[in-house]
């Protein structure tokens, strides 16, 4: 071998062993390289909890007092004496992140609780005291927050490796939080969490406490995105998908056109509120398969370094011994001495390829989350496409597929384990083959739906094993609902006139698909506090679907409540606000926000150029209403001549009557409850003052207020179809035979119920509901399950059910919503000679 060769060979091996370092070291420690762009996206806070030091009130029983009253509505965050008296625990739901995106920063956004919003007015004073004091730091948590949180054992926290100081709005209502600096330590740690500490100077006087409301916690991840991505959409593609499970009552799956703006049929009222039927397959290429990330860039290094190690070791004694190996003549140690350069190059390279590699396995994080390393994402073809990640246990594997986006494998076992155990349960057999067969995927509001390719029910990954299929047996079906019972009095309705629809299934149709179905309504009393502890008690008593009746305040405490405990929920009309990137709640009813608009868009045509006062709730859960209605009538020539916000259950409103009485006002929006919408009509006659007013639409309110009733015109945006006893002509008669139906349902299965007093509208708006519920359970098919109830809403869910209005999920917002159609009630003299709200329109998109 020439001088020159061995030179050559020597500098070769060192530059190899140098640059394989390099890239080594390289593939180690640097994060993935940076796109050019990045992405951001709404994730919401999935679980809030406090803990308060406690006072022992009673020795025997060791029974403890929290001065906040177990609040479910707010976490708080308070000094007392200098020192932390309360402190709050946060989890974002990172796994909601594309699989492979990687996080780069985020902030965290909370709101003060205010008194309406106080889920226990009587102990609101102690919510947010000297605010503008309080400093709060977010701190990470060492081990991740539970989502079943035990206050006597809150995870320990760490500020030193990963914390941040929240700032306050110039008014002071809004906190908000940049995590960025804890990203690196949930990185490294897994998706664990924050504590909210307060910092206090230790100091005797010093006294402040902060409550921020729950359902209002949000945050805005920015990421990078993976370098193959998941294709995402807010809309499904057209295509056929044939209802599942046969049977007499197959469902459209043709996607609908864009919104009617016509008539149509009415809507949708109480717990789960009217959609529209058929689910549109999405015939969309399946997703590449993402390599998997280690260490922030796109596959292991080490194996390559070992290659390349043992290929310039080997490479650099063959090349010495080419005579030698061709001649097959080894000389034993005479060789090494005869080339000593060439085996001491190529034992330092095995030497240090084989150091590097165990180091390297030895190493290796552990990925705790998607969205802080990376999962793998495939198709379906002939097998389910499931995504393997590690971390915050957000929705369990299914069995028969690999683990779903954002499940960790404790959870992935834990399904395994209830599979094993509930072999016998024909629904949960169903559940492990419902990813299986060829399909595609595709992301929808966040949630990968798979489409079966022969048609069916798209499932999306949200539940596996027994956690699917709750509440569903072979022959039984449980429904669970929270709504306010305790005013049942009041509206002359119990719970049991709440079931004639389902007694009507059972009986005439033997259930559904042969499972009949068992109710439980549970009483909110009109409060968000009890609403979510009657949600608790649905869950206990193992509802297979939450309901959600009336109640603006109710349902944002209960929507935040299920998407901690990702319980599957229905619910009736609630603000959009607050509701971005949750995945377990749906209503097929208008916003709140649109309620606005619709009323706007009545005060704009039938009082026209005039001056009108708002008196309002001052809540969170109401005000967004307010911005779409006032850009309405102040744009067509209306003057707002004053607003004037009460508390809940205030009472008595004669102040803001006559400050709106001297200002002018010549039309009211009363943006309350019913009950206290009659105490102000009560109270502005009382002073001989009749306004026009606008309100919400119910029975109660004629007939509380009798022969009262019409001194003053009314109007009001029904989300709900009006119900007069006796009357099916004039703007009833588009759904004259429904009405008959239900008034025959009710005389053969609850003949005592009282259609003609104050709740019989109500009662009608719960019928039909349960009507549009029924259909999406049909078209869910045999097979159901949770995962499929939740596919067939967030792939564009459109059916006609009269007689509600049609709905279709993703028409206005976000595929969770589905409501985009209201009907135009006014208060008239029926041709029986009773005052009643009766439509003027129904099922429009304006008016």
């Amino acid at each position: 071998m020439s001088r020159f060769a061995r030179s050559a060979v020597t500098v070769l091996a060192a530059a190899g062993f140098v640059t394989t370092g390099v890239l080594a070291s390289a593939g180690a420690a640097a994060p993935e390289p940076k796109t050019a762009t990045t992405s951001s996206m709404v994730v919401p806070v999935d679980r809030q909890d406090y803990t308060t030091p406690v006072t022992t009130t009673n020795p025997n029983d060791g029974s403890t007092v929290d001065p906040y009253d177990g609040d479910p509505s707010s976490i708080h965050v308070a000094i007392t004496g200098g020192q932390p008296s309360a402190t709050s625990y946060v989890h974002l739901a990172l796994d909601y992140l594309p699989p492979g995106a990687s996080p780069t920063d985020a902030v965290m956004t909370l709101h003060l609780t205010g008194q309406s919003d106080a889920s226990n007015t009587g102990v609101y004073p102690i919510y947010n005291v000297n605010n503008s004091q309080a400093i709060i730091e977010a701190c990470a948590l060492v081990t991740e927050l539970p989502s079943n949180f035990d206050a006597k054992n809150p995870p320990a926290y760490d500020c030193q490796h990963g914390s941040a100081v929240g700032r306050q709005s110039k008014d002071g209502q809004i906190w908000t939080f940049d995590l960025k600096q804890l990203l690196g330590y949930w990185h490294t740690h897994g998706d664990t969490g924050a504590a909210l500490v307060g910092i206090g100077s230790g100091d005797n006087s010093q006294t402040w406490q902060v409550a921020f409301y729950r359902s209002r916690s949000t945050s805005t991840v920015t990421f990078t995105p993976p370098a193959t991505s998941v294709a995402t959409t807010g809309t499904t593609s057209a295509g056929a998908a044939p209802a599942a499970g046969g049977g007499a009552r197959p469902a459209s799956a043709v996607v609908p056109p864009a919104p009617p703006s016509g008539a149509g049929v009415s809507s949708p009222p109480a717990a789960a509120a009217p959609a529209v039927a058929g689910a549109p397959a999405a015939s969309v290429p399946s997703p590449a398969p993402q390599p998997q990330q280690r260490n922030g860039s796109s596959a292991p290094v080490w194996p390559w370094v070992l290659v390349g190690s043992i290929a310039l070791a080997g490479g650099s004694v063959a090349w010495a011994h080419r005579a030698a190996i061709v001649a097959a003549l080894p000389r034993g140690v005479a060789i090494f001495r005869t080339h000593p350069r060439a085996y001491a190059v190529a034992a330092a390279a095995l030497s240090w390829g084989l150091v590097f590699s165990g180091y390297s396995v030895i190493t290796e994080p552990a990925h705790h989350a998607p969205e802080l390393a990376s999962s793998t994402s495939g198709t379906s073809a002939g097998t389910s496409a499931g995504q393997t990640s590690g971390g915050a246990s957000s929705a369990p594997a299914v069995a028969g597929a690999t683990t779903a986006p954002g499940v960790s494998t404790t959870a992935a076992q834990a399904g395994g384990a209830a599979t094993v155990a509930n072999q016998g349960n024909p629904s949960l057999r169903a559940a492990q083959t419902e990813f299986q067969g060829p399909g595609t995927y595709k992301t929808i509001d966040g949630v990968r739906v798979f489409f079966p390719s022969g048609g069916g029910v798209p499932v999306a990954q949200l539940y596996s094993g027994a956690d699917d299929v709750v509440g569903l047996t072979s022959n039984s079906l449980k429904i669970c609902a929270h709504a306010a019972l305790t005013y049942g009095s009041a509206f002359h309705i119990s719970a049991s006139d709440l079931d004639v629809f389902w007694s009507k299934v059972n009986k005439e149709d033997n259930g559904i698909y042969g499972r009949k179905v068992m109710t439980n309504y549970q009483n909110d009393n009109y409060d968000p506090g009890t609403a979510v502890q009657a949600a608790q008690t649905c869950k206990d008593w193992g509802t297979f679907i939450l309901l959600g009746g009336i109640g603006f305040d109710q349902i944002p405490a209960v929507r935040q409540w299920a998407e901690q405990n990702h319980e599957l929920y229905l619910h009736h009309i609630a603000t959009i606000e607050g509701s971005q990137g949750l995945r377990y709640s749906f209503s097929a009813l208008p916003t709140v926000e649109q309620m606005g608009t619709q009323l706007g868009q009545i005060a704009a045509r039938e009082l026209p150029h005039r001056k009108i006062a708002i008196i309002y709730r001052q809540s969170s859960n109401w005000t967004p209403a307010l911005a779409p209605f006032k850009r309405l009538v102040e744009a067509t020539g209306s003057q707002i001549v004053g607003e004037y916000g009460v508390q809940i259950n205030q009472g008595n409103y004669t102040q803001e009557l006559t400050e709106a009485r001297s200002a002018g006002a010549q039309v009211v929006l009363s943006w309350e409850n019913s009950l206290s919408e009659i105490e102000m009509i009560k109270q502005a006659q009382a002073q001989n003052w009749h306004p026009a007013w606008l309100v919400n639409g119910f029975n109660i309110i004629t007939n509380t207020l009798g022969s009262t009733a019409l001194d003053q015109d009314m109007w009001s945006a029904g989300d709900w179809d009006a119900y007069d006893p006796g009357y099916y002509g004039g703007g009833f008669a588009s759904y004259a035979s429904q009405i008959h139906e239900f008034e025959a349902e009710y005389k053969k299965y609850d003949p005592n119920a009282d259609l003609s007093g104050d709740g019989g509208d109500l009662l009608f708006l719960n019928w039909e509901s349960q009507k549009w519920l029924y259909q999406l359970l049909l078209t869910c098919g045999k097979d159901c399950t949770r995962n499929k109830l939740a596919g067939l809403m967030l792939a564009g869910y459109h059916t006609v059910t009269p007689p509600n209005c049609p709905a279709r999920f993703g028409a206005v917002y976000d595929h969770h919503h589905a409501g985009y159609l209201f009907n135009v009630l006014h208060a008239i003299r029926d041709p029986n000679g009773r005052a009643n709200f009766v439509p003027v329109a129904r099922c429009v998109s304006s008016f």
